[in-house]
């Protein structure tokens, strides 16, 4: 499946983008600039501008264009994403069920940079299972 075929593929309502200070030194990953580019760049436009945060646990919604299926994306902070760790991953995965709740949502599409440390990948999928919310959404490393 291209990456445009994997965009549209997915239905969730809400998208979360996960993001670490690795943008700084390179474009986003593929998968995520071809969201942000169907969004209107609204991600680009907001790290750029500094009114979005990629520091570890920071947490902004965005609206969304209508040329994508979603109600919302929601751009979490990964600060260093190569030195998180298992133990951060169990905490992550907590406060991402936490925001679901309050969102009202389940089962979003979750998408992570290609650097986050694959300790921390591996913490988050065996954490994900203990919460309702996060038990069957998917995720994409880009």
């Amino acid at each position: 499946m291209n990456l445009r075929e994997e965009v549209f593929f997915h239905n969730e309502t809400l998208w979360i983008l996960c993001i670490g200070q690795d943008f700084t030194k390179k474009p986003l990953s593929p998968l995520m600039d071809m969201v942000d580019w169907y969004n209107n760049q609204l991600l680009t436009k907001g790290l750029l501008s500094r009114q979005i945060s990629y520091n570890y646990k920071s947490k902004t919604l965005l609206p969304t264009t209508g040329f994508l299926s979603l109600s919302r994306l929601l751009i979490l902070g990964l600060g260093d994403e190569k030195t998180l760790t298992e133990i951060m991953a169990k905490e992550f995965v907590y406060e991402v069920d936490e925001t679901l709740k309050g969102l009202g949502e389940k089962a979003p599409w979750i998408i992570f940079p290609p650097t986050t440390s694959p300790q921390f990948i591996s913490g988050f999928n065996k954490n994900k299972s203990k919460s309702d919310r996060l038990t069957a959404a998917p995720v994409s490393m880009d």
